[in-house]
């Protein structure tokens, strides 16, 4: 990849996320960060369990990351399951 491509690829990219397990109950969730107009803000995604097939339901859940005793920690999945 060029340098041009890589310039266009940071460029177009507004966050990163990375796979995760819970600790809870293993439940496999995303963590990231999304930088929009210079704020960056820490999010968490999880799969949306409750879907009925053929339904226009979402199939992930997006939420803000919550800061717990002064680190930045994400809301554990049994924290969301009834969202």
């Amino acid at each position: 990849m060029g340098v041009t491509n890589k310039m266009e690829e940071q460029n177009k990219s507004i966050g990163v996320m990375w796979e995760k397990v819970s600790k809870a109950k293993g439940t496999k969730y995303m963590s990231g960060n999304l930088e929009i107009l210079g704020t960056k803000v820490s999010i968490v995604m999880f799969k949306n369990n409750k879907k009925k097939i053929g339904s226009n339901e979402p199939d992930w859940r997006i939420l803000l990351s919550q800061k717990l005793d002064e680190k930045q920690r994400t809301i554990e999945t049994e924290d969301v399951e009834n969202i």
